[in-house]
This record gives C-alpha cells, structure tokens and sequence, in this order.
C-alpha cells in the first residue's frame, strides 16, 4: 500500500506527539492520570494504532469495494494486537476491583452507573453524528417503514448488544463510524460477567438480583454474537499483572531497561511472525502488557505529558476517527479522488488529518467526556461520605448503648 509503510507511521505518529504536546501546553487538562501511568499512556498510542490499521482498510475499500483484514502484517497487527491490549487493560483494572472489594466493597449500582457515565455520553454524541450523516445520504426519505428505521436506531443506541444494522438501508452505516463499536459489545460482555466471576473467583459479596441480571445479560449477548475466544482469553490475560503489581521483585525487574528490550522484541514478534497462532500472539502481547502493568515506560515515552494527554483522549479518539475519515473522503476529497491517489499523496492526507482530528477529539473530551467522569467521582465522593456518617452513627449509637446498659 504505502511506499515506506515504517515512515509513513514514524510521520504520522511524529504529528501526534507533536500536536498532543502542544494542546496540554496550551490547554492543560485538569484530568487526574490514575495509578497505573504506563497504561494511561499506552491506551493513546493503541487507539492511534487503530486509526492508522483504519486508514489501510479505507485503501484497500476505495480501490477494491471490500473492507477486510489488511494483508499486510505491520498494519494488521496495529488494528488486532492494539484491541487485544485494550482487552487486557480492561481485565487488569477490573479484576483489580474484584481483588480489592474484601478492603472495599463494591457498590454494583455505581459501577454500572459509572460505566454508562464513562462510555455513554461520547457514545452517543458519535452515533448522534452517524444518525445525523445517515439522514443526509439518504436525502431525508424513509427507505424503510418508520418501526423498522426506529428499531435500528435502537439497536445503535444500546452499544450494538444485539445487532449493528443499517439503517434505513444506507450501506455506508457501518463505514461511518469504521465498525468499531464491536468491541463495545465485548466490553458489556465483560462487565456483565464480572458479578459472577467475583462470587465464583473472588469470595465477593454480590446481590441476588444483580447476579441474576447480570449473568442474564451476558448469556444473551453471548447467544447472538460470534463471541472470539481468544478476545475473552485476553480478558483473562489482565488477571496475571493484578497479582505481580503486589511484588516489589518483579516491579523492579519490569522497570529495567532489559524489560524495555523485551517488550521490544515480543511486540515485534508478534507483529513479524508469518501466520501466527492465536494463542502465540496472545501470550506475546500478555507479557508485553504485563511488564507495562508494572511500571515499565519504554524509555520514559509513555509517562511523558504528551502521551498522558493521548490516553485521556482515548476513548474519543476511538469513536471518532472513522467518523472523520469518513468525511474528509467522502464529502471533502470524494471518494473517486481519494481512490486514485498515489501512495505516497494518499499518506499525506492521512498525516494532515491527525491534527483536526486530535483538536476535534480534545475538545469531545474537555466539554462532554471529562465533565461525566467528573460527576460519576462527585457521586462516589457522596456515597462514601453518606457511608461514614452512617457509620459514625452506628459506632455512636452501640458506644452509647453499652454505656448505659
């Protein structure tokens, strides 16, 4: 596809840094990083990496008509291996919580709440966009009877749990948003299985009523999706790091620059093997995410400011560069134009568009992604002080009761 394929990335990964590090100088976000830096920072660069694994397939469509896997490696590897990180991100703070609910117990309702509240309101400013680009391209006309257009709306609205349809027969609905909503419904897979796996697994107390919801809710997503099992096993793969973090032996070994080195090689392994099995690539990339979960920087690259501010934007930067690419091609270049650009004209464009793009979805994330995240931890505030107090009065209440008894 690309001439120089390595520069293409070098350049355009070049214009990312380079444009994060100049929107936090210029407006620093007031965003906490979490406890986990590395991980904050490798979330942006593996969302990056899926635009970039995007940008191949769009190539590939305009010439060919077909969305498909890219042949090559390098840019596969960038779309398949950045979710399977994702994945196991997600494994390793949530089995977290699960590890640590015997010092705190889990409130299940706030975290639901708390995962619509992160999620929902990004989510449905982008398929408000979608719904909104679907209703141009087919020029305001119902091509579909108004029950049927509404419950493929509905469908969209509910993470695509179910089914991601078009809608109301635009065959561009998927392109828009570049079908990145499917690991979405993994994402809700792995929350609703969480409930069981923590009073199977963990000894934690869960509710009788949220068990049973839960567990139905992953049960029924299971039964109509293909579900990958290797994309549940690298769920599982977070749960090895939740244990090692608590050594101080293998934290030291994993922030030594041989662990940089290994980290190197295995993600380049994993990336140059000629038709690798699954579960090969999955263990490659778990020790990768492992020595990153305990603590390793690669050279100080993934703590950096600029890099931080990518993983805050992650989540945005997810959702909507399909979304972007989608209409610089579509309604600024056109599609014919973009087809017949040369490699190396077709590379150019892609690296001009990640400095919109970047603005775009930082602003996404200051005015409607930040302020959700905001009242969900304003809400855990309240409830933990609503919990003292009780406490405080029971502890009162039984002091004054032995007292005078």
């Amino acid at each position: 596809m690309f001439q120089s394929p390595l520069l293409f990335i070098f350049y355009a990964l070049l214009t990312a840094i380079t444009t994060a590090w100049i929107i936090q100088r210029w407006f620093p976000s007031s965003q906490e990083s979490g406890r986990y830096q590395s991980i904050d920072g490798l979330r942006g660069y593996l969302a990056f990496s899926v635009f970039l694994h995007h940008t191949y397939c769009w190539r590939v469509y305009l010439q060919k008509g077909q969305w498909q896997i890219p042949e090559s490696r390098l840019f596969a590897g960038l779309g398949a291996h950045s979710v399977m990180l994702f994945f196991m991100i997600t494994g390793f703070l949530f089995f977290s919580k699960l590890k640590d609910s015997k010092r705190q117990s889990i409130n299940w309702f706030h975290f639901y709440q708390g995962r619509l509240l992160r999620l929902g309101p990004v989510y449905l400013l982008a398929i408000s966009f979608l719904f909104l680009l679907v209703a141009f391209l087919s020029q305001g006309e119902l091509h579909d009877s108004f029950f049927s257009v509404t419950t493929q709306c509905v469908n969209w609205v509910l993470f695509t749990l179910y089914e991601a349809p078009y809608i109301n027969q635009v065959h561009d609905t998927l392109l828009i948003l570049a079908g990145v909503t499917w690991t979405l419904v993994y994402e809700w897979l792995f929350y609703s299985m969480l409930p069981l796996i923590g009073f199977l697994f963990f000894k934690v107390n869960v509710p009788r009523v949220v068990l049973i919801l839960a567990t139905g809710l992953s049960i029924s997503i299971a039964a109509t999706h293909y579900v990958d099992y290797v994309l549940i096993a690298a769920f599982l793969m977070g749960l090895p790091a939740v244990y090692l973090v608590k050594k101080s032996e293998f934290k030291l070994f994993a922030r030594s620059k041989l662990a940089t080195l290994i980290i190197l090689g295995c993600y380049g392994a994993a990336i140059s093997l000629r038709n690798p099995n699954p579960l090969t690539t999955l263990l490659l990339l778990s020790i990768v995410f492992t020595l990153i979960a305990l603590g390793n920087d690669i050279f100080g690259l993934l703590t950096r400011s600029f890099s931080l501010f990518l993983g805050q934007c992650t989540y945005v930067i997810y959702l909507f560069h399909g979304f972007f690419i989608y209409v610089v091609f579509k309604f600024l270049l056109g599609f014919d134009k973009t087809k017949y650009l040369s490699d190396t004209a077709y590379g150019l464009v892609i690296v001009s568009c990640v400095l919109p793009l970047l603005i775009l979805c930082s602003c996404i994330h200051h005015f409607i992604e930040l302020p959700s995240i905001r009242l969900h931890k304003k809400q855990n505030v309240m409830t933990r002080k609503k919990r003292l107090n009780i406490s405080t009065l029971l502890k009162i209440n039984r002091t004054l009761t032995k007292k005078y008894n």
